[in-house]
């Protein structure tokens, strides 16, 4: 029995020394890699280029060469007006050449369709920034979620440990009669509560480990790098110390700059320039075209009695400069017309209500990392009174100088100035990454210098 858990035990050992650390940044590359909605924007963006460059090709000529070769044999002899049977002459006919089209006027469609590529262009451009921050964002949270399982899970280990070592001080204290067996069953009752809490400290760890590998298209095991709460102390305390007027000031920056520089109000702007270049195309179609052709054509004929090299050629030029002006179907032409106009206002009044929305967002974002520093300054200091209090309330329980319900209120507050510090902490740093997405910002010194 001892070899097999020995056994066990060094296979376990060798998993955990080939387990892979991976950090957060590295996470983020891996999932800049792997994740599929982040890949089809970034196709979607390259399909967008070069449709882009097509639609600008369409405004140059476009030049066309020709070869044929057509041999003609005799078929079913017909007959002569004196009943004889005429039989006819087999014909060779060989020609090449090309032609040059030029379009002159169109309507302005051929432009504004290039524009409205080019505008279509930008807004995958948008589209594919705003999903790589989205997925920066997607994996900082879920990266988040497993170091605070983790942390939660080690409070709970050390809650049981706790709870272990007080119910051995209170079977003693119950032995030589200085508690009751009513107290003795409150630490034993805590006991058990903080088994129970481990168990689900452990499946949420699991849950979350789960979330991230799956997001990140992982089929190994790892394990991630926790963070240094030294790494954002700068941050906390320059948002903690904000005065209220410096907070107002900082706000009227965040939301002037979030107007200007949100990729989703972005692409909206490109948006309205779409449609408005829409109803420029649908006027177009109460316009009329003209269009420019050359054409050179090289061409012999010969027939069965002679060789090719027997003919000459014959070259032919053509210069066509042809007009168009549409008639009907008049009432679709009007149709799509107004249809384009409502497009347009549509996408107008979207703008105003995202525009509205964004703004009310950049003010809840920057107003939640506020108040997120200063929550984790205010749980940093009470879980330092909270340790203290206990470590002495501990003492004098040892001393039979408290009873069981004063030491086991001060584990509890402990343990629960223990999560609310390592949640505010998590709840600031993805309260800045909420942040930087609204504000199309990739790196958090931007931030920091927008805040100063």
């Amino acid at each position: 029995m001892k070899k097999t858990l020995l056994i066990i035990l060094l296979i376990s050992l060798c998993f955990l020394g080939n387990s892979e650390t991976i950090s957060l940044e590295q996470a983020k590359s891996l999932a800049l890699q792997n994740n599929p909605e982040f890949l089809a924007k970034k196709f979607a963006y390259e399909s967008a280029k070069w449709s882009s460059v097509k639609a600008f090709s369409a405004l140059f000529p476009s030049a066309k060469i020709s070869a044929s070769e057509l041999q003609l044999k005799p078929g079913t002899p017909k007959l002569s007006p004196n009943g004889m049977p005429v039989f006819s002459d087999e014909t060779n006919t060989r020609s090449y050449g090309y032609s040059v089209n030029q379009p002159l006027f169109y309507g302005g469609k051929l432009w504004f369709a290039y524009k409205i590529s080019a505008d279509a262009k930008k807004i995958a451009e948008f589209d594919y920034r705003y999903q790589k921050l989205k997925t920066f964002a997607a994996v900082e949270e879920k990266y988040l979620n497993l170091l605070e399982a983790e942390e939660l899970l080690q409070i709970a280990r050390q809650q049981l440990r706790s709870a272990s070592e007080n119910l051995k001080i209170a079977e003693v204290k119950f032995q030589i009669g200085s508690i009751s067996k009513t107290e003795l069953l409150k630490f034993q009752a805590e006991k058990a509560t903080k088994e129970s809490e481990l168990i689900r400290a452990k499946r949420m760890r699991q849950l979350s480990f789960s979330d991230l590998k799956n997001f990140l298209q992982l089929s190994n095991s790892f394990e991630i790098e926790k963070i240094s709460e030294n790494l954002y102390a700068d941050f906390i305390k320059i948002a903690d110390e904000l005065s209220q007027s410096k907070i107002d000031e900082i706000l009227g920056k965040v939301v002037e700059y979030g107007e200007q520089n949100n990729l989703s109000l972005k692409s909206l702007e490109q948006a309205k320039k779409m449609s408005a270049r829409s109803v420029r195309i649908a006027s177009g179609n109460f316009l009329p075209t003209l269009n420019l052709t050359y054409s050179r054509t090289w061409s012999k004929n010969w027939n069965e009695n002679q060789t090719a090299q027997d003919a000459d050629y014959e070259d032919s030029k053509q210069i066509m400069l042809s007009a168009s002006v549409p008639v009907f179907p008049f009432f679709d032409n009007f149709a799509a017309l107004k249809k384009a106009k409502y497009d347009l206002k549509k996408t107008e009044k979207d703008f105003i209500t995202a525009k509205s929305g964004i703004d009310t967002a950049l003010e809840n974002g920057f107003l939640n990392l506020i108040n997120s520093a200063k929550d984790f300054k205010a749980s940093e200091l009470s879980l330092r009174y909270s340790e203290e209090l206990f470590r002495q309330l501990q003492e004098k329980f040892q001393q039979g100088l408290i009873s069981a319900n004063e030491l086991l209120d001060a584990n509890l507050m402990l343990k629960s100035a223990s999560v609310n510090k390592t949640k505010s902490f998590y709840n600031f740093i993805k309260a800045k990454t909420e942040l930087m997405q609204l504000l199309g910002f990739e790196e958090e010194e931007n931030l920091l210098n927008l805040m100063k």
